[in-house]
């Protein structure tokens, strides 16, 4: 590989011969490589935007093929791998198009003299898209100015939960908690 000077001269039948033309020629062989990633483990949202890196040491980096695959949790078997578009530049807005789950991610670089990187064993990143909101705990059991309750609450006392989870009943003897 490299840049190699090449000079030509073209003669006719007749004897006459051109001008010696000089030029150079980049001989490239070598694949380029890229990345993709890191993205957050989690996202709320059907669209992402993808970073990568690129590079090449012969020509130079026409494109980068982003290939994603998906599946609905961690029991599915994988689907198969999608082409997801062929950016030239990071990083690149790319839509989740099978709604939901777990979804992975590898890029494969194409170089100006048509070397393609082999594709990876594993995905390079990943993401999980989920519209569900994360689990939150909310202490109710203060005063109006925040504070946590001044006596014991509930702790010897039965307390019993709402039949969807999400409220605790409970005496305490506390005497600056908030009614209600």
């Amino acid at each position: 590989d490299g840049v190699y000077r090449v000079h030509a001269q073209v003669r006719d039948a007749a004897g006459n011969e051109s001008d010696v033309l000089i030029g150079e020629v980049l001989l490239d062989t070598s694949a380029p490589s890229s990345n993709a990633g890191p993205l957050p483990p989690t996202v709320t949202a059907a669209e992402i935007s993808l970073p990568f890196t690129a590079s090449d040491d012969g020509s130079f980096v026409q494109y980068v093929e982003v290939w994603l695959r998906h599946r609905q949790d961690s029991t599915s078997p994988w689907g198969i791998w999608t082409m997801a578009g062929t950016p030239t530049a990071s990083p690149v807005a790319l839509s989740l198009p099978f709604g939901e789950g777990m979804y992975e991610f590898y890029t494969v670089a194409v170089d100006a003299a048509g070397n393609r990187e082999p594709a990876p064993s594993s995905a390079d990143t990943s993401v999980t898209f989920s519209t569900i909101s994360a689990p939150s705990t909310e202490r109710v059991s203060v005063s109006s100015a925040g504070a946590e309750g001044n006596a014991a609450s509930g702790a010897s006392l039965p307390s019993s939960l709402s039949n969807d989870g999400r409220y605790v009943a409970f005496v305490s003897s506390a005497d600056n908690l908030v009614a209600g």
